[in-house]
């Protein structure tokens, strides 16, 4: 496994975390970047809130801790290496010291406060541990508006790929392929209004970061002749059984048709679209989604996808 260094000022996820602390007296966060999918250890923590489970570095960076602490395998390989280059001899694992709640997949404190301190005027419940601003939503994407700026933060999903027609719920599919996303996402431009489609551009742009650097995404490169896709968000309140989208995709000689019924509106039929020689399910997926303006990719291919910043 080979080592590189990333540039500073980033917003980092991390899953399966730890802090260790130095025998300096230095302490880091450890853990698998949802980003980079490998394994990442930061710089010398300046400042952490364990209430939201975020904090900064020295490089200027911001890391959330997703999930519940743990270990991971590529992460321990880059701390023993880091631990070695910084030249530290000896370190602690202070997780459990400041996190009490470190065994929880989500902070305890259930409390919205405004950057004040003050609750929250409406009473409502932000999505624990996932938000840093203040603002509150009742599901994983946080719009932020400024004067030049709509802001989608952090968002977490799930989609499951499965080999066949739907019929029902109830009857079972071979399932093919299952990825998770997850990241905070930036952009410039008018949203959708609908939270629906606000959530599904968003995860188009989740799943376009992941396909900068695996390629095809989760080794899938194969269309079936009949697919069914369901993509549902990850809930910090509470278990979501039933998909948010689901993608019919019939392949043929003409390329690749989608029958979408998206929760809330008709179904509507896309396609069909020519999938490229290095394209996968996953890619293929992806531009059926639709794009953060409100554009639908539609017959004909691809369009570019707006800018998204780490």
């Amino acid at each position: 496994m080979s080592l590189y260094s990333l540039t500073g000022g980033e917003e980092v996820s991390l899953e399966r975390w730890s802090i260790r602390e130095a025998d300096c007296g230095t302490r880091h966060f450890v853990g698998f970047d949802l980003a980079h999918h490998d394994g990442r250890v930061s710089t010398p923590i300046m400042s952490f809130d364990p209430k939201t489970r975020t904090g900064t570095t020295a490089s200027g960076s911001i890391y959330r801790l997703v999930g519940r602490a743990g270990r991971d395998r590529d992460a321990e390989y880059v701390w023993g290496r880091a631990a070695r280059g910084w030249g530290i001899a000896q370190w602690t694992d202070i997780t459990p010291s400041l996190v009490p709640d470190w065994r929880e997949a989500y902070p305890l404190s259930e409390s919205v406060s405004d950057p004040d301190g003050e609750p929250a005027d409406d009473g409502s419940v932000r999505a624990k541990g996932f938000y840093g601003s203040g603002t509150t939503s009742s599901n994983q994407v946080e719009m932020g508006a400024s004067d030049s700026a709509m802001t989608v933060g952090f968002f977490h999903f799930r989609a499951t790929a499965h080999e066949g027609e739907y019929v029902g719920p109830d009857i079972p599919m071979p399932l093919i392929s299952e990825i998770t996303g997850a990241g905070w996402v930036r952009h410039d431009g008018a949203p959708h209004q609908d939270s629906v489609q606000q959530i599904l551009a968003a995860v188009r742009i989740l799943l376009e970061r992941r396909a900068s650097h695996e390629q095809p995404i989760d080794g899938v490169s194969l269309l079936k002749p009949l697919m069914t896709v369901c993509i549902y968000p990850l809930s910090a309140e509470t278990e979501i059984k039933e998909p948010i989208a689901r993608f019919d995709m019939l392949s043929d000689d003409d390329g690749t048709h989608v029958s979408a019924v998206v929760s809330g509106q008709p179904r509507i039929d896309l396609g069909p679209l020519r999938i490229g020689l290095n394209d996968g399910l996953w890619e293929a997926v992806m531009r059926f989604l639709p794009e953060w303006d409100g554009h639908s990719p539609g017959p004909g291919g691809k369009r570019d996808l707006p800018e998204s910043v780490e």
